[in-house]
């Protein structure tokens, strides 16, 4: 058992004796909403923050390319692999076009590049600023924010995948 100061924010299955403890039942979770109010937490959300806001600061520095596909090219990386191996389309191809015209506020020319690289933009900024956020809330928010994000996930890459898929199919 670890004793920790009282702190009236846990739950009461926490106590024993007075004191706060750590057991085997205790989920990821509800060790978060606990360790939310420490500064190194803090820190880290807002270093995250900063992490997820990189990408969007390479891409205000990148000139969308004209024909959708071919943007990362400006950072010196090499054409597609699978385009130049097979001449079909990844299903990331032109996400960084996306994002490219995603900071630039042409919502529709990143939906036509590829829509999935322009919903995980989205949940991009929405990470930026929730990160932020987050570390000045005196705890953890509910689970079902955590499950949404994670769905937002999954459906992005769905729908890249669904993208990918129809373009193939047409020959684009």
């Amino acid at each position: 058992m670890i004793a920790i100061s009282r702190l009236s924010n846990l739950p009461s299955w926490f106590t024993i004796d007075g004191y706060y403890s750590f057991s085997a039942c205790v989920g990821i979770l509800d060790l978060f909403t606990f360790l939310t109010g420490s500064f190194p937490v803090r820190l880290t959300l807002l270093a995250g923050s900063l992490l997820f806001a990189c990408p969007m600061v390479v891409a205000t520095q990148l000139r969308p390319a004209s024909s959708g596909l071919g943007t990362h090219q400006q950072l010196g990386l090499p054409p597609c692999s699978t385009r130049v191996l097979f001449g079909v389309r990844c299903p990331a191809c032109g996400m960084t076009t996306s994002w490219a015209h995603l900071v630039r506020g042409d919502f529709v020319a990143s939906m036509k590049t590829n829509p999935g690289g322009t919903m995980l933009g989205l949940i991009d900024i929405s990470l930026i600023f929730g990160l932020a956020f987050l570390a000045g809330l005196p705890q953890w928010p509910a689970r079902k924010w955590l499950v949404a994000l994670a769905w937002a996930l999954a459906m992005a890459i769905a729908v890249a995948l669904a993208d990918w898929a129809w373009r193939a199919w047409l020959g684009n």
